[in-house]
């Protein structure tokens, strides 16, 4: 379980690495790059979302998001983190909720690409459909040997991000989150601790 914690995680700051930082060097097409950034800041932009993820290996994660400083995650029905500000809860298959983390919870998007990269390597992909939506297409990777390369897919429509795929280095796809309920009533408060 935390190495799905990790790689959701991961995902989710890499993502939060489309938001352009100033020092990060753009290999391929620097268009591109920009418009991946747009999306990811339209998306921080909102009020909330929801991420529904297939971690591979019959792993289910469902994220919500309610900015500035809200998220809920619920991994298979197994664990559930809820993090309001900088204060989280934890509880393991619908236990007492825990104030002791046992590992960090993922975070939102950051805005920056992860700790120590200077490059990006961007290509522009064909147009596709996402749940009868029209996308356009990104692939990009960060670092010169990259551990995951990203496959982002952007509604045409809204510029919202829908899909983003982390790949592993043989191209196999490890995880697919669907960026979902954009503005939804989504509502999260922190609950009490119960180990103290």
């Amino acid at each position: 379980m935390r190495k799905a914690v990790w790689a959701m995680a991961l995902a989710v700051w890499v993502a939060a690495a489309a938001v352009a930082a100033p020092a990060l060097t753009v290999n391929g097409d620097v268009e591109a790059w920009r418009e991946v950034g747009e999306a990811m800041a339209k998306l921080a932009a909102l009020r909330s979302y929801r991420i529904q993820a297939d971690m591979g290996q019959g792993q289910a994660m469902v994220v919500e998001f309610v900015n500035p400083d809200r998220m809920r995650m619920l991994m298979g029905g197994e664990v559930e983190v809820v993090r309001v500000g900088q204060e989280q809860r934890v509880r393991m298959a619908g236990g007492p909720w825990q104030c002791r983390m046992m590992f960090p919870a993922p975070q939102p998007p950051s805005g920056g690409p992860p700790e120590g990269e200077t490059r990006v390597t961007v290509q522009r992909g064909p147009n596709k459909e996402v749940g009868g939506e029209e996308v356009r297409t990104y692939r990009y990777w960060f670092g010169s040997k990259p551990d995951a390369v990203m496959h982002l897919y952007v509604s045409v429509r809204t510029g919202l991000p829908r899909r983003l795929q982390v790949l592993d280095q043989a191209g196999k796809v490890q995880t697919t989150m669907d960026y979902t309920d954009f503005n939804a009533d989504i509502r999260i408060s922190l609950p009490p601790c119960q180990d103290r």
